[in-house]
C-alpha cells in the first residue's frame, strides 16, 4: 500500500515535471522563471497574513525563508531575460546543444570574479591571465574545451559563383 502510494506520488510529480518543461518551451526559460518567482510571492504574502493571523513565529519565518527565494529567482530571471535578448556568435555553436553562444561578458573568473567574455579572449581571463581548460554553455550547462566549440561555416553564393562565368 505505501509503495503503491509513493509510486503514484512519483508520476503525479513526473507529470507535473513534464508540464513544466513544456510551459518552459512555449514561454521560455525568463518567462516560466518569472511566473513561479510571482505565484511564490503571492503564496509568500498568504503565508505572512497566516502567520500574523495566527501570530506564529515558525511560519514567519518560512515565509522570510520563501521570500529570499522568491527574490533569488526573480534576480535569475532578469539575468536569463537579458541573457535571453542579448547578440549571440553566430560562427560558434555548443557541440552537444549546438546553441550559439551570448556575445558579452557573461563568464566570471574564478580567480578574480571579474566577469569577461570566453569566446572573445580564447577561454583567458583579460585581468588575471587565469586560464580555463573548459567553457559552460550557457543553454545546457555543459562543459567543453574552447576546441570543441563548433565552428559554422556560413557559405555564400553569389548570381556568379553558381557557375556562371563572367568575362570583361
Amino acid at each position: 500500500m505505501i509503495a503503491a502510494k509513493v509510486a503514484s506520488n512519483c508520476c503525479v510529480q513526473l507529470r507535473a515535471e513534464a508540464h513544466w518543461d513544456q510551459f518552459k518551451l512555449v514561454v521560455g526559460r525568463a518567462r516560466s522563471l518569472m511566473v513561479a518567482t510571482t505565484v511564490g510571492f503571492v503564496g509568500v504574502a498568504g503565508l505572512i497574513i497566516i502567520s500574523v493571523w495566527m501570530q506564529s513565529v515558525w511560519i514567519c519565518i518560512v515565509s522570510v525563508l520563501m521570500l529570499m527565494n522568491c527574490w533569488r529567482g526573480l534576480r535569475q530571471a532578469r539575468v536569463l531575460s537579458r541573457l535571453a535578448e542579448s547578440q549571440r556568435y553566430d560562427a560558434l555553436a555548443c557541440p552537444s546543444c549546438n546553441a550559439a553562444p551570448p556575445a558579452g561578458a557573461y563568464w566570471i573568473c574564478r580567480q578574480c570574479r571579474k566577469s569577461f567574455d570566453t569566446f572573445q579572449t580564447e577561454a583567458v581571463c583579460p585581468y588575471c591571465a587565469a586560464r580555463f581548460s573548459v567553457t559552460a554553455c550557457p543553454e545546457c550547462g555543459g562543459q567543453y574545451p574552447m576546441n570543441k566549440w563548433i565552428v559554422l561555416t556560413v557559405v555564400v553564393l553569389t548570381k556568379n559563383s553558381v557557375g556562371h562565368s563572367h568575362s570583361k
